[in-house]
């Protein structure tokens, strides 16, 4: 029995022990799926952040979308009204001395005086209207009123001889085409 007792005591022990590693790896098991459980509760939470955040910048840009839309949308009005009231007034024929002559795109345009076909001095340029690095319309300063006009570029012609540019339309015209507003 001495040597059976031993044996016992060792057995016991081994027992005790296998049953507390045993325990010990249920705990460490406990904690790693606690730690996977708070994990996926993180990514969980981050998740729903980043999916307000989202539906925050799709709101703003809904707002930013609808802005954009009625802004074009009174520039497109305001361009269709500039141009129903420029077709309205009258141009003349050019006469046989100016048929020749053409608009010049150049930086020497500013600050040229303006005057109608008829003669009639109008002013003087003080702004180039560009697209594409082309002159499009040409903003003259009137010589007798602290007024201004855009004059467009099909009623312009250069008089490169008298680096004078010449227009089509009325002096009585263009005041007229200088108190729109648009």
């Amino acid at each position: 029995m001495k040597a059976i007792a031993p044996l016992l005591c060792l057995t016991l022990l081994a027992g005790a022990a296998l049953a507390q590693s045993d325990e010990q790896r249920t705990d460490q098991l406990n904690q790693a799926q606690s730690a996977q459980g708070t994990d996926a509760d993180q990514r969980d939470v981050q998740y729903r952040q980043q999916q307000q955040l989202y539906q925050q910048q799709q709101l703003q840009y809904q707002a930013q979308k609808q802005a954009y839309d009625a802004q074009a949308s009174r520039y497109l009005a305001a361009r269709d009204r500039y141009a129903a009231e420029r077709a309205r007034y009258r141009r003349g024929d050019w006469p046989k001395r100016y048929e020749k002559l053409a608009f010049v795109d150049s930086d020497q345009l500013m600050g040229a005086k303006v005057e109608t076909y008829a003669g009639t001095p109008v002013g003087h340029v003080i702004e180039l209207a560009r697209v594409g690095g082309r002159i499009t319309a040409v903003r003259v300063a009137f010589d007798d009123t602290p007024r201004q006009v855009w004059i467009d570029r099909g009623d312009l012609k250069f008089d490169t001889e008298d680096s004078i540019l010449v227009t089509d339309l009325a002096h009585h015209d263009l005041v007229s085409m200088a108190a729109e507003q648009y």
